[in-house]
């Protein structure tokens, strides 16, 4: 039996980061676990100027070289007029269009050459996870012979699938059901566009393309699940006839230069909680994902895998609480992430009625004053999008009995102090809107006392 002292299941970016700081941090054996998979195509990878001096820090800003720079955006975002921002005026200057499948063989040959071990488990092979004492106890069936190892802390590097953290009992909870569905052309043009990402809003969701390496060119349409569906914005010829409602994105991206079938991918934001326990810990998408819009996925997977190494450290240390604090402190994260979010998303104000646009305002409609009641208790389910499962029931039962929103808020926060004020009360309000007369669920029973 092979024994380690971390074992990170996924082989993705994020995992690959976490094994080279573990490895530049000390730590001697660490093994990665990885899924042998078809190769996907990134979906626009542009990353921000930020990312090299992430991968300096481990001695890999190299692993750019070569990647085409990114110029910065030009949207028409709450007009329908373009704004271009130049990433050159950023702090840490022009980001790159990624040529994601290289990027990330380039990761893992580094990670090789730190010294970490890689194994590959294929689809048809089954992976269980035993606890016993101080060690994980890892065994790799559905080949001629079983492989076996142990391993003093796991982490979940699997995105947000997370399937090592459900079977702890952790859940992802998502705050909307933003999809992606994405053509790729071929891109000939030679143009000053091709170093710009461009991204156009439209009442439906939003627009985004952008160059990817080898004269290829990507084009999204983002939009939530059930207004794709209720549109059929996800056949061919009305996802094209939509496209044609661009004004400029139409021009970059035509049908005649398009390459392979529609792709449709989540594109969710979500965490997940609880994100760690006494021997693992969950990073990248697999302990939160963010919106597209902030080109900011890659960048968080690599700074959560260096947070998740450190905290690693302080675990093998005997630190007791190094956990919890890992999980806390990215909770806190990404309610911050949401603020910002949301107040991107108001800037759109062109289409207040939109259910796209007004899902993601944050608005917050529910008077302090509202009498509230719930006929009976809530089960544990996510309902808002925004609280744990944990959360929300407890927040459900505190309207068993006739309150004031505001007084049921603050019992909430005396509990949960550390939780958004703002993201229980959004929570409350969904729990209010989804809410039906005939149903033994929360709901709003009195008018507004003045």
């Amino acid at each position: 039996m092979n024994s380690a002292d971390v074992l990170i299941v996924g082989g993705g970016i994020s995992g690959c980061a976490a094994a080279i700081a573990l490895r530049k941090k000390g730590i001697e054996n660490v093994i990665v676990l990885e899924r042998t998979k078809n190769a996907l195509i990134g979906l626009g990878e542009t990353i921000p100027g930020a990312v090299r001096s992430l991968l300096a820090n481990w001695g890999l800003s190299h692993l750019t070289d070569g990647h085409s720079r990114s110029s910065g955006s030009m949207s028409a975002w709450g007009s329908a007029s373009f704004e271009t921002r130049d990433a050159f005026a950023e702090a840490a200057g022009a980001g790159w269009h990624l040529d994601r499948l290289r990027f990330e063989s380039d990761l893992k040959k580094a990670a090789i050459s730190a010294g970490v071990t890689f194994y590959s488990v294929a689809p048809a092979q089954r992976v269980t996870y035993k606890e016993k004492q101080d060690d994980w106890y890892v065994s790799i069936h559905g080949t001629n012979e079983s492989i076996s190892l142990s391993s003093r802390i796991i982490v979940d590097a699997t995105g947000t699938t997370a399937g090592f953290a459900r079977q702890q009992g952790s859940h992802r909870v998502k705050c909307d059901e933003l999809v992606a569905v994405a053509v790729w052309f071929n891109d000939t043009a030679i143009s000053q566009s091709r170093a710009f990402t461009l991204l156009e809003t439209m009442p439906y969701g939003w627009w985004y393309t952008s160059a990817l390496p080898g004269n290829k060119r990507v084009c999204i349409l983002f939009s939530d699940a059930d207004i794709l569906r209720e549109s059929e914005l996800l056949t061919k010829g009305n996802w094209f006839k939509a496209l044609a409602q661009t004004d400029v994105i139409k021009e970059l991206c035509i049908e005649e230069n398009m390459t392979g079938t529609l792709v449709k991918r989540s594109a969710a934001s979500g965490f997940m909680w609880p994100a760690a326990g006494d021997k693992w810990l969950a990073t990248g998408d697999a302990l939160y994902s963010v919106d597209p819009l902030s080109s900011s996925g890659i960048y968080n997977a690599l700074q959560t895998a260096d947070d998740a190494a450190e905290t690693i450290i302080q675990m093998l240390q005997g630190n007791k609480e190094a956990a919890m604090q890992y999980g806390q402190k990215h909770r806190k994260r990404f309610e911050q992430y949401m603020a910002k979010r949301f107040d991107y998303y108001r800037l759109e104000k062109r289409w207040p009625e939109s259910s796209f646009w007004r899902r993601r305002y944050g608005h917050i409609t529910l008077p302090p004053s509202a009498i509230i009641s719930a006929p009976q208790p809530g089960g544990n389910k996510t309902v808002g999008g925004y609280l744990s499962m944990q959360e929300t029931a407890y927040l459900y039962s505190l309207c068993t009995q006739p309150a004031t929103a505001g007084d049921v808020i603050r019992m909430f926060m005396k509990k949960y102090n550390d939780v958004s004020e703002r993201l229980v009360i959004l929570t409350l309000q969904e729990l209010l809107a989804k809410a039906k007369p005939e149903d033994a669920d929360i709901k709003t029973y009195a008018k507004t006392l003045l």
